[in-house]
């Protein structure tokens, strides 16, 4: 019936051919060339876009085009039990069973047989060299393992007694694809344009998945697409090459089937990380790190410090973790977490005193041409003015044509041909990969400076004292002015590129160091911060900080979908220059916008109720409801503890009650929200702009 349907619509089928090369030019689609295996006549096939949904051959199919495509997934070994018939079982039993603790399904076929599936502890995962090189479309032959699928089947039966009864047909081992982190891979390449994956994708949303490649060809965008998310949890730009490692994919994925499968849902997945694969990418100073307690999550590979749990803290928590390497961070749970009081600390070093934070994974490219030619171009692709004056910096957003953020950056205008972009971690794919699909002139220049330059950030009132102290030249600190940028030296480190800024809105430096002075500067750092009290501050630090500050992130706030006026950020806009997205933009400006971000804060009442042990705290992806209506009307994006405010803090967006009403800042100030946590609701009071926080006593010593 979907071959009939498709063919009157005016799909052609192919049969007994096997692609020999995807065609490109200018690194985007043009064809395809198949071989007829009937004749072995080669075919050349006209297209403007190319699918990639080869499943166990996704990989090497990846190999056919010039450029590769780089596609993060391995098959793993799968075992599926088939019955005989069973009319007696069949008569009890008209559903799918699952057993979220056993990880086991049993699926009632049309025959009246039964499947019964299941995720063994640790996955076996297939060698790309021990199965057939060649594309012939035949799935390798997989032995089955009765000995490795028996806990399955007794767990089965324990669940259904009477499936102890069925006479057994057979039982298949066959290949299941995944990626690194166990999530689909669906959407555009970053090497090439038009060109679209559709792998490690599971059969129950095959179907949700084919809609969602069909809506990105048509460039379809209805409010049905639009709102449920942009999905970058799919994207293939979410990786890095060193995903692509075929030793690493080995190692990861004998845990990610039994993780993602029934678990991953429930998780907290940021504190939620997997054991294997790790040291992919690491800081100069990475031992330094752990030897300071350092716990960490892995970000596109990097390994970046979440929090710091020292000698003592390890007392007062009742944890041991001297032998545990590498030191991954772990948190089942939806209550209060056990690092409260460890991540308390951090965050009051960085409004208090002053605090060292590791920021390598920060996206970092580099944009030049001969004369100005890159200005023009920045110009078009940013919606704020990056004309500023050489030793500036500026925050734009990068849009697409919807006035969607593609990205949210700072522009660090090195020289007057000459910038440096400053994005979040999760982008160093996805924004190279946009920016050189709109390069036309090839006069401009990009190179991805993320790996040759390590990050560290000074923040706090005191960071002005240490900063002066360590560079050599102490007097260019009282012409060094917020979102300014100079090169300065420490010790023998040279040419670190200082940016007076911290992306947390506190006061500080984020210096972009040489990698050969990374652990030079370090050292000199962390021992003329000792007189001053410096502390290791960690990304859920930073995190809570730029949360109470209303700040959005690229990735977790905001997205594809997201405009800048929907976030209260359109006094970034310069809409009297050309750039991607400004039609969209000044469309939304004149009719109003229909969803609005907002900071809500807990009642201190009902903040009061989730300091009892075993009570749910927000954690994100929470309903958000308006005072006298039962609908839901947003998601909360990211949520923390506020330790300034002491309140519980939700970001996310809202909509108006009513279909299709504009959302205005009175609608959204004389309201009362609510939000359900763990089948509880709770009272907040929403803020549209930055709340007002109690300054610090050492604010004399501030950097600006």
């Amino acid at each position: 019936k979907l071959r009939k349907s498709s063919e009157e619509n005016g799909a052609l089928f192919f049969e007994s051919c096997q692609i020999n090369k995807v065609l490109t030019f200018a690194n985007r689609i043009i064809g395809a060339e198949v071989i007829d295996l009937k004749n072995s006549q080669k075919i050349r096939l006209g297209c403007e876009y190319f699918v990639n949904a080869g499943g166990f051959w996704a990989k090497n199919i990846g190999k056919l085009s010039s450029p590769q495509i780089k596609i993060p997934v391995l098959s793993c070994e799968h075992q599926m039990l088939e019955t005989a018939p069973s009319s007696l079982l069949a008569a009890d039993i008209n559903y799918i069973l699952h057993n979220c603790d056993e990880k086991i399904a049993i699926f009632k076929q049309a025959d009246d047989s039964f499947i019964v599936e299941g995720y063994p502890l640790v996955s076996r995962p297939i060698d790309p060299q021990d199965a057939k090189s060649k594309l012939n479309f035949q799935n390798p032959i997989l032995s089955p393992k009765w000995g490795a699928f028996q806990s399955i089947l007794s767990s089965a039966i324990d669940l259904t007694p009477g499936l102890g009864h069925c006479k057994l047909n057979k039982l298949h081992c066959v290949p299941r694809n995944y990626s690194p982190d166990g999530r689909p891979v669906v959407g555009e390449s970053a090497e090439i344009e038009n060109y679209f994956i559709a792998t490690g994708v599971n059969y129950e949303i095959s179907g949700g998945v084919g809609k969602l490649i069909a809506h990105r060809i048509t460039r379809e965008y209805s409010d049905e697409i639009q709102y449920q998310g942009d999905f970058w949890s799919f994207d293939p730009r979410r990786f890095t090459s060193n995903y692509n490692v075929t030793s690493f994919l080995m190692d990861r994925l004998r845990e990610v089937p039994h993780r993602v499968n029934y678990d991953d849902p429930f998780l907290i997945q940021e504190y939620e990380n997997f054991k294997t694969g790790h040291y992919l990418r690491v800081s100069p100073f990475y031992d330094r790190l752990q030897d300071a307690g350092a716990m960490f999550t892995q970000v596109m590979g990097h390994e970046r410090p979440a929090l710091y749990i020292s000698k003592e803290d390890e007392k007062s928590i009742g944890l041991n973790l001297s032998d545990l390497r590498p030191r991954v961070l772990k948190f089942k749970g939806f209550g209060k977490p056990y690092w409260f009081d460890v991540v308390k600390k951090e965050y009051e070093a960085c409004r208090e005193k002053v605090a060292i934070c590791d920021y390598c994974s920060f996206t970092k490219l580099e944009l030049s041409s001969p004369n100005e030619e890159v200005v023009d171009f920045l110009q078009y692709l940013c919606s704020n003015d990056v004309d500023i004056a050489p030793g500036n910096i500026v925050h734009t957003g990068i849009h697409n044509e919807r006035g969607g953020y593609e990205n949210d950056v700072s522009l660090v205008r090195l020289d007057r041909n000459r910038y440096m972009l400053i994005g979040p971690t999760e982008q160093q794919t996805r924004c190279l990969s946009w920016i050189n699909k709109h390069i036309k002139d090839n006069r401009v220049a990009v190179r991805d400076i993320t790996n040759f330059y390590t990050a560290i950030c000074i923040m706090g009132p005191l960071s002005k004292q240490l900063f002066t102290s360590v560079i050599s030249d102490p007097n260019l600190i009282e012409a060094f002015q917020y979102f300014n940028y100079k090169e300065v030296d420490i010790g023998n480190a040279t040419r670190i590129r200082a940016c007076n800024l911290t992306h947390a809105g506190e006061l500080g430096w984020v210096l972009y160091i040489p990698n050969q002075f990374a652990l030079e500067v370090y050292d000199t750092l962390v021992n003329a911060g000792k007189e001053l009290g410096i502390r290791h501050a960690g990304s859920i630090a930073t995190r809570i900080l730029r949360i109470e500050k209303f700040y959005v992130y690229w990735g977790q706030d905001i997205d594809t979908n997201t405009t800048p006026l929907e976030c209260g950020r359109g006094f970034r806009i310069q809409f009297d220059k050309n750039f991607i997205g400004r039609e969209a933009l000044l469309k939304q400006k004149k009719e109003g916008i229909r969803r609005r971000y907002v900071q809500l804060v807990m009642d201190e009442e009902d903040g009061k109720k989730l300091e009892q042990p075993g009570v749910a705290w927000p954690w994100g992806n929470e309903p958000i409801y308006a005072e006298n209506y039962s609908r839901p009307l947003g998601m909360t994006t990211t949520t923390g503890f506020g330790f300034t405010l002491n309140r519980h803090l939700c970001l996310g967006f809202v909509r108006h009650p009513e279909p299709n009403q504009i959302v205005t800042n009175d609608y959204v100030l004389n309201t009362r929200f609510k939000i359900e946590i763990g089948n509880h609701s709770y009272w907040f009071k929403a803020n549209i702009h930055s709340p007002k926080l109690t300054d610090s006593p050492n604010n004399g010593n501030a950097a600006r």
